[in-house]
């Protein structure tokens, strides 16, 4: 097995912690390559020798998470994410318990759960295509002003929001920016998306939960003649004139999930799920 670690250099957390993992793997005599800070053709070498038996670990929060996924792309390498950060919801294993966890890695003891990609092409740019672990959003410029997301589902037209926004988002994607907006959380497993806008105008607009094999398109108008387009925390500006194409992508990202880590003691770790302050 060959480890590739990411970290988030920004991080003095992450910064600390890389050398002592690194040290770690150096020791136990684990074929180990460092990804951090490589770009480019200098980071597709790497991943290209790398393959399905092997692994990535990211070490940050869960946006360190979403970078290293992004820089797989459409490769199966399994990623691991040690949180860091904050919260760590996709990162989900503290750096306390790496030292408990190294003989699970070392010995495969830890399953690989296939999460849901979002696949986005935009009509200003038709050979250039995004994917998303977590949700695309759609977001207003103008500080003043809503802007206008005519949604169209498999040729319908779903809704026209009228607000500050509207996020498409993946099960896995589902305890971020979606449950803040009030959008529902979603099992990893779960073969659906969810389409939630963000400060509604209207009162009954409202989440809605699709199917992942349906296609969406997304129309935009703004006073700003522009939107801002996210695809998992990367933003660019967008001409009103762009139309977006969303539909679930070919491949799917392999993540890890160690013993006695699963989605529902992660929510209760992490957002105390269940808690009753009653008691």
């Amino acid at each position: 097995m060959k480890i590739g670690i990411f970290s988030d250099l920004r991080s003095e957390a992450s910064r600390k912690t890389e050398p002592q993992v690194i040290s770690r793997l150096v020791a136990e005599r684990i074929d180990m390559v460092r990804l951090t800070g490589f770009e480019g053709p200098t980071a597709e070498a790497i991943l290209n020798a790398m393959t399905d038996d092997d692994m990535i670990i990211s070490l940050g929060g869960d946006g360190t998470f979403l970078r290293a996924s992004s820089l797989i792309a459409n490769r199966q390498i399994p990623l691991l994410g040690i949180n860091c950060g904050r919260l760590g919801f996709m990162a989900d294993v503290e750096i306390t318990e790496f030292d408990a966890i190294l003989a699970d890695i070392l010995s495969r003891r830890y399953n690989i759960e296939q999460r849901s990609v979002l696949q986005l092409t935009t009509s200003d740019n038709q050979n250039e295509t995004y994917y998303a672990l977590n949700e695309i959003a759609v977001l207003k410029q103008d500080l003043s002003s809503m802007i206008s997301i005519t949604a169209t589902i498999n040729g319908e037209i779903l809704n026209t929001y009228n607000a500050d926004g509207l996020l498409l988002s993946t099960p896995t994607g589902s305890t971020a920016y979606n449950l803040s907006v009030g959008g529902p959380l979603m099992s990893p497993q779960a073969q659906c998306f969810v389409i939630a806008p963000i400060a509604s105008h209207s009162l009954t607009a409202r989440p809605i939960v699709i199917p992942d094999n349906w296609e969406t398109q997304l129309t935009i108008k703004s006073r700003s003649s522009s939107y801002m387009l996210s695809v998992d925390g990367n933003a660019s500006t967008r001409s009103c004139d762009t139309t977006l194409t969303i539909h679930k992508a070919a491949f799917a990202r392999a993540v890890v999930r160690l013993r006695n880590h699963t989605f529902f003691s992660t929510l209760k770790a992490k957002m105390f799920w269940g808690a009753d302050k009653r008691e």
